[in-house]
């Protein structure tokens, strides 16, 4: 059985979206006459933070602390306290100089 494009949701408005957002981005090339889309600036940054985390382990370790000093936590049982407790301190831990409000 073939299902006709039209029949599933949101088909339609994805694609004018799409046809929109497109329309949009050469308009404001034309305007800006730059062929970047993304800011030098962001650009650099978003590289300076890629070779950054490549050179550290802090996301494994923090899903490797989670998992082994809180274990499961669903909502409602001892499990949840404990995460809420952990992720404070965890924050706290890896996040300098933030004031958090309690």
């Amino acid at each position: 059985m073939l299902i006709k494009r039209t029949n599933i949701p949101g088909i339609r408005q994805a694609g004018l979206l799409a046809g929109c957002l497109a329309s949009v981005i050469a308009f404001v090339d034309d305007v800006t006459g730059s062929d970047d889309i993304i800011p030098t600036a962001i650009a650099n940054n978003a590289v300076l933070l890629r070779e950054c985390a490549l050179l550290d382990n802090l996301s494994v370790d923090i899903v490797e602390s989670l998992t082994t000093e809180v274990g499961p936590r669903r909502v409602g049982t001892d499990g949840d306290p404990r995460v809420i407790a952990w992720a404070l301190t965890t924050i706290v831990m890896h996040t300098p100089a933030v004031i958090m409000a309690m």
